[in-house]
């Protein structure tokens, strides 16, 4: 084959290479297309569908809405009926009113007067009534509070004279014990008979057999004030026997009543004590069987 043939040959085969290459473009857009326009076919069955839709929801809210504006319109309707027959009330009672008043008018001013002025009087009298029993309630509180307040005053009063009165014995006790301690220590000690330096060591004990604990404890004065009193027995001038468990059963001595109330009293020890001045917590008895 010649060099021309060749080329021909060459430029025929590249000829037919283009060309089938058309040809599967060709067949490759068409082939595009064609889904392209079912998928777009798709969109607009929905769309449709979707606006058959939203048409039947619009028609349905269209009839919903005349429905309620019938609804509204009819009772409307009734509201204006009963407006209407309240303004013939009105105008029936208006015409009884002018009829009434022509007949008032007919009975003259001094009948209008008159009820006028009953009228007020009674509203006046009314509202005296109403302060009358404000008042009057304000009174009652007033006079609890003062009635109160007067009770509880004289209890102060009755328990201040009573606090004046013990302490006054109390001093005059504790004077007495000084006296008395300092006679004894110009005598050179105790002495137990008469005189003025004389301590009473008679024992004087309660008609109970009581017992109780000593509160609290003066060592330099000698007083001592004890859980029990009057309540129990326990009177000016009686005795009671002191003693102690602890650290060891003891028998401390004896102290004299001075001055009780109900459930306390104080009494002074009675020279001499065998155990040391009372302490706090000490036991106080009418009397003590077997005691040293």
């Amino acid at each position: 084959m010649t060099l021309l043939g060749k080329i021909l040959t060459f430029v025929n085969l590249a000829f037919s290479l283009v060309v089938g290459a058309f040809i599967v473009l060709f067949f490759a857009k068409q082939t595009n297309w064609h889904d392209a326009a079912d998928k777009w076919q798709k969109y607009a069955d929905v769309a449709e569908a979707d606006r058959k839709a939203a048409d039947l929801e619009a028609e349905k809210a269209v009839k919903d809405k005349a429905k309620a504006v019938a609804d509204v319109q009819a009772e409307l309707n009734k509201a204006i009926a009963a407006r209407d027959d309240l303004e013939k009330k009105v105008k029936a009672a208006e015409a009884e009113l002018a009829t009434a008043k022509a007949e008032a008018s007919q009975a003259g001013n001094t009948t209008a007067a008159y009820l006028a002025e009953v009228n007020r009087r009674r509203d006046e009298v009314s509202t005296y009534k109403k302060l009358l029993d404000a008042r009057e309630t304000q009174v009652v509180d007033l006079q609890k509070r003062y009635d109160k307040a007067n009770a509880e005053k004289l209890d102060a009063q009755i328990a201040f004279k009573s606090e004046q009165e013990r302490a006054r014995n109390l001093l005059d006790e504790n004077a007495k014990l000084v006296a008395d301690r300092e006679q004894t220590k110009t005598r050179g000690g105790a002495t137990t008979g008469g005189g003025a330096g004389r301590i009473e060591t008679v024992a004087k004990p309660p008609p109970e057999d009581v017992e109780g604990m000593v509160e609290e404890s003066d060592p330099r004065s000698g007083l001592v004030t004890i859980s029990i009193g009057s309540d129990s027995g326990v009177n000016k001038g009686n005795t009671l026997e002191v003693y102690r468990f602890k650290p060891r059963p003891d028998y401390v001595g004896m102290i004299r009543i001075v001055d009780s109330r109900p459930h306390q009293a104080v009494g002074r020890a009675i020279l001499p004590l065998r155990s040391g001045p009372i302490q706090k917590g000490d036991r106080v008895a009418a009397e003590i069987l077997g005691r040293r």
